[in-house]
């Protein structure tokens, strides 16, 4: 096909120069590694399951969210066909490899050059590779058509101004897609988009995002420190939760935020900064500083009357959420926005920034109400102030929110039912 061979044009002659950084570039280095390592431990396990008569399934998602969506599917797997083994495998570095429950081998995925994948395939034997959204590989899906192997897109979903969708490249991609066994969307919106870049239309089914059923699963299971809990929840409430917050998430809300705890003196703001190493924790107090807004860090000792809190513990979000009024999802004013779909399971209403539009829960949300896009922090502020101000209107947006993830609870199970039912026997 063209787009392989354009591909593949492009990524051979990049190994060399690949391998090269690689000796010199710690980043690069890392990257080269964990690929290395993935490729080794699938063929570890390849030969290891050898004997097993149950062919493993494939699950891939390339970050972290596509990792839940993957997960979503993976425990429907292990609840219907506790048998079948499980490999997940992830893109980015940004996910970190840890034992999961139902899952056999979680790795990453090697590069995607021609000569990968040949011995992984005919050693793994997959009944099945599953990728999402809207990841596909070229070579690996090649090699999968050539050796038997089905492919499906699980969670699949795309911007309506995505550039797979123009020409050119709507007819460069349009084999690979064409490719898949099956396509599961995340909504009605998005059947004839897929539709549009298959040659097998009828391949493609609304199924639904199956990362609402791993938000749901861990809500449900989350256990975090009891200690953490205490000091957390001793703050008291009403109270706004800012999270997974970036430098440019400061700089927008911070200077605006003293006006709002004088006008509202009953609320406390807990801060969970996207990453909490050293680094971030301190800029994030000069910053706090610098406007003159008094803190304490979790992690030291209070009687809870500090008004801003500065969570420096991992695992609490969660449980945050649970016990929040309001919630600013970072992200926005940084890059894209993170998880809105936590906040909006447990009834909370959501304020964040301008850039959303990759995510599709978050225009769901945006939609009903029960997200706030701002396009400047003066803006989210005063959204913030006005839920502040109105308990009821605060509530009902919240309400609307966690209606809609229940409703849109059980993609999983549909994606296995319209695709996978078959394969697993």
């Amino acid at each position: 096909m063209l787009f392989r061979l354009l591909y593949n044009t492009i990524l051979v002659p990049l190994w060399p120069v690949y391998r090269l950084l690689s000796l010199f570039v710690p980043a690069v280095r890392r990257f080269f590694l964990s690929r290395r390592q993935g490729r080794r431990e699938l063929l570890q396990f390849a030969a290891q399951n050898r004997g097993n008569p149950e062919p493993p399934i494939w699950l891939h998602g390339s970050s972290v969210g596509e990792i839940d969506q993957a997960l979503g599917v993976a425990r429907e797997i292990r609840r219907r066909k506790p048998k079948i083994p499980i490999v997940l495998t992830a893109f980015s570095l940004s996910v970190r490899l840890r034992p999961i429950d139902g899952v056999d081998l979680f790795t990453y995925i090697p590069f995607d050059f021609p000569w990968a994948w040949g011995q992984i395939l005919k050693t793994l034997r997959p009944r099945a590779f599953v990728t999402m959204t809207w990841d596909v590989f070229p070579n690996l899906l090649h090699r999968c058509l050539a050796l038997g192997v089905p492919a499906f897109l699980s969670s699949a979903s795309l911007a309506p101004n995505n550039r797979r969708l123009r020409w050119p490249w709507r007819s460069l991609v349009r084999p690979l897609y064409s490719g898949l066994a099956g396509i599961g969307v995340v909504n009605d919106e998005n059947a004839p988009l897929f539709q549009s870049l298959t040659a097998h239309p009828e391949h493609v089914s609304v199924t639904g995002d199956s990362r609402y059923d791993t938000i749901l699963y861990r809500l449900a299971t989350a256990r975090p420190d009891p200690e953490d809990q205490k000091r957390l929840q001793a703050s008291g409430r009403p109270c706004l939760v800012l999270a997974s917050t970036y430098a440019g998430d400061d700089a927008e809300l911070l200077p605006g935020l003293p006006a709002l705890l004088a006008r509202f003196p009953e609320w406390k703001v807990w801060i969970f900064p996207h990453k909490i190493d050293a680094g971030r924790i301190e800029q994030l107090g000069k910053s706090l500083e610098h406007h003159a807004i008094g803190y304490r860090r979790l992690s030291e000792a209070g009687d809870g009357s500090e008004r801003v809190l500065v969570v420096d513990c991992l695992g609490l979000l969660a449980f945050a959420y649970a016990h929040t009024d309001i919630a600013y999802v970072g992200g926005a004013f940084h890059h894209r926005v993170h998880n809105t779909a936590e906040p909006a399971a447990l009834g909370v209403p959501i304020v964040t920034g301008p850039a959303i539009d990759w995510s599709g829960i978050a225009l769901e949300l945006e939609s009903l109400g029960s997200l706030y896009r701002s396009r400047s922090g003066e803006q989210a502020l005063n959204q913030i102030a006005r839920w502040m101000a109105d308990a009821t209107e605060r509530r009902a947006a919240g309400e609307r929110g966690r209606h809609h993830l229940e409703k849109s609870a059980g993609a999983s199970a549909r994606f296995y039912e319209t695709f996978l039912q078959g394969l697993a026997g």
